[in-house]
């Protein structure tokens, strides 16, 4: 994660994450034949970093579907989460997915178990009011809006509050007025 972080996709090699690690080449190698597949398994470790702080937002949340979906939510908005470095990496990780097939097939994997949770939790919290194309069309506006909030939180820190963002989006959810 350091790697990526501070060198980016292209500047990690294996010999920089051995020396970092403190190990040697020869062992990464034995668990992973290519820089991808160590690489890949560091993006299931961040999204699993995500998913673990989300799932148990949603166990400590109060009952009520709406306060589950909003700690479902602000999970990614906290450290270590929200952290420089975090950020940066999943970063990387998105970028990297777009041309290396085997991160490309956790960056899939990862984010489907995400979209799938965050559609339950909508889903749950609308009640029937909404119909599933409703919800899909919700979530993936859901998806896109956290996106958005980590890319303004890393070029604008400062200034970006994630309780206000998060909450107005639940906000928009309770509103009637869904396409």
């Amino acid at each position: 994660m350091q790697c990526l972080a501070e060198e980016g996709f292209a500047g990690t090699g294996v010999r920089a994450i051995a020396q970092r690690a403190g190990v040697s080449i020869g062992l990464i190698r034995h668990h992973f034949e290519e820089k991808n597949q160590l690489i890949a398994a560091t993006y299931r470790h961040v999204s699993d970093q995500l998913h673990t702080a989300s799932e148990e937002a949603v166990a400590e949340a109060d009952s009520e579907p709406w306060q589950r979906l909003h700690g479902f939510l602000m999970a990614g908005f906290y450290p270590p989460l929200l952290e420089r470095r975090y950020v940066l990496v999943r970063f990387v990780l998105w970028s990297a997915a777009l041309t290396e097939p085997a991160i490309r097939d956790v960056h899939d994997e990862v984010r489907a178990r995400y979209r799938v949770r965050l559609r339950e939790l909508i889903a749950e919290a609308a009640g029937h009011a909404k119909t599933d194309a409703q919800i899909v069309a919700m979530t993936g506006t859901v998806l896109a809006l956290l996106d958005g909030m980590w890319v303004d939180w890393i070029l604008d820190e400062p200034g970006f509050n994630p309780e206000a963002a998060v909450s107005n989006a639940v906000a928009m959810l309770r509103a009637e007025a869904w396409p």
